[in-house]
């Protein structure tokens, strides 16, 4: 990653950092110091969440050439079960990324592939100094998936449809703001490593999928 583009997702965390911060300052004291979501038992939630990922390049054994792939904003949904300290659910989230696809069948060619991922995951939240912020900490594993390969504006790719299905876990930090006893908004960069299958039978490589997310959660049982 350029240091431009890590200057910029720096700031655009420290910005949104700023607006949660001013937002639990806002607040009356009672809600800033009360009980945050679910603190009464464990309940189910439900959340959504929406974010970029970066560009990225990789080598796809599959297809047998190399994907030179957009950055992407795929959207999130999961489902939790436990008390707001301490949930324990899945996730599942989707996109169409376009790519330049570089193989023997077709040079340097336009083309797309779905991208979808399930993850299990724990997550924890602590008090984040007395802002009535809190801090969350997220524990991922799962699969990524390609499918549905195909070329565009006219690319004939030879390799049309085939797949892959890579082993991904890693870690997500970020801040959570409860508003009242049911909702909460979050901001939470993840760091996810991805086993993809390179080309002319090197083994996987480890590719980095780094998501800056912007969501929240609603609980829906008591």
């Amino acid at each position: 990653m350029s240091a431009s583009a890590l200057r910029a997702k720096l700031l655009t965390v420290r910005a949104l950092s700023t607006i949660l911060l001013a937002a639990a300052l806002a607040q009356p004291a009672a809600a800033q110091f009360g009980s945050p979501p679910g603190t009464g038992g464990a309940a189910a939630w439900i959340g959504g969440e929406a974010g970029t990922l970066r560009a990225m390049t990789l080598s796809d054994g599959a297809s047998a050439s190399t994907w030179q792939l957009d950055k992407v904003t795929p959207i999130r949904v999961s489902v939790d079960y436990g008390r707001f300290e301490r949930t324990i659910g899945a996730s599942i989230s989707k996109a169409t990324m376009t790519m330049v696809f570089d193989g023997a069948s077709c040079t340097k060619c336009a083309a797309q592939v779905a991208y979808s991922q399930i993850l299990g995951r724990y997550r924890a939240v602590s008090p984040f100094l007395m802002s009535g912020l809190f801090a969350a900490t997220e524990l991922s594993a799962g699969v990524t998936n390609w499918g549905s390969l195909k070329g565009v504006d006219g690319a004939v790719l030879g390799t049309s449809g085939k797949t892959a299905t890579d082993f991904t876990y890693g870690l997500s930090l970020g801040l959570v703001l409860p508003v009242g006893e049911m909702v909460e908004l979050s901001v939470m960069y993840g760091a996810l490593q991805m086993q993809h299958e390179q080309q002319g039978n090197s083994g996987k490589q480890n590719i980095g999928l780094n998501m800056l997310r912007f969501g929240g959660r609603v609980r829906v049982s008591r």
